[in-house]
């Protein structure tokens, strides 16, 4: 409804029948002018009170944005910092790999080493199980026990 008063696709018609009553009773233009005078003051009404809606539309729009300029700049705020967190953090893993890297430089000639060792000892606790065999059976020789009983005497 509001639309069709805004529009007023009837005013032509009212203007052509308002000239036909002032042709053939130009006494009624009092009654003309009281009814374009109402309709009128009735459009203004409808316009103010639309005007009235449309203003506390806007500043609830008004409101509505500003709140959501001042979370956005709130987000934008959270969103430079974790952008900030994760470069520290990635600055930290970039550390962290080259002071692995360094590390594991170290470790695999160390790995290689202790290898090497343990070859070594394998080798030696052979040797000297060899050598415990050995000794042992020289002391379960004849010989052995012959010279012992010398000793003793």
């Amino acid at each position: 409804m509001e639309e069709f008063l805004r529009r007023d696709p009837l005013r032509e018609y009212r203007d052509r029948v308002d000239a036909a009553r002032l042709a053939k009773k130009p006494d009624d233009c009092m009654n003309v002018l009281d009814e374009h005078h109402r309709h009128a003051r009735l459009l203004r009404e409808k316009l103010s009170g639309e005007l009235a809606e449309t203003r506390k539309l806007a500043d609830a729009y008004r409101r509505e944005f500003e709140q959501e300029r001042a979370q956005g700049k709130t987000l934008e705020r959270l969103l430079n910092e974790c952008r900030a967190s994760f470069e520290a953090t990635d600055r930290a893993l970039t550390e962290a790999r080259a002071v692995v890297d360094d590390l594991n430089e170290t470790v695999v000639p160390l790995r290689h080493e202790n290898l090497e060792v343990r070859q070594q000892l394998q080798e030696q606790q052979m040797r000297c199980a060899s050598l415990s065999d050995h000794i042992r059976n020289m002391e379960q020789s004849r010989s052995w026990r012959y010279t012992a009983w010398l000793r003793r005497k």
